[in-house]
């Protein structure tokens, strides 16, 4: 996604004194299990400075630097078994083992 545009309507109107950096990161390459793109903005008085976005750290396929993208199976595991409900239910699903005939 081209934001050039976006970009420079936020830099000529000065944010009332903040320097803004924008763009589109895909979250897998900063180790979230999903595929889904995140506009983001970073914002900081004039008088600091600027930041820069961040770097990947994963990437499809790796690299000597990079790790692999997660799956949401690596980020669940190691996670403890759900707990039950009060009512005895199992959460997620109904208790079929209840005749109330």
């Amino acid at each position: 996604m081209d934001i050039g545009a976006e970009q420079a309507n936020f830099e000529g109107h000065g944010l009332l004194g903040y320097n803004v950096t924008v763009d589109v990161l895909l979250a897998a390459d900063f180790g979230a299990p999903q595929m889904r793109r995140r506009l983001i903005f970073l914002g900081c008085r004039k008088d600091i400075g600027s930041l820069p976005l961040p770097s990947p750290e994963y990437r499809e396929e790796v690299t000597l630097f990079d790790k692999s993208y997660i799956t949401v199976g690596q980020a669940f595991e190691g996670l403890p078994a759900a707990k039950y409900s009060n009512s005895g239910h199992r959460l997620g699903r109904s208790n079929r083992n209840d005749d109330t005939t």
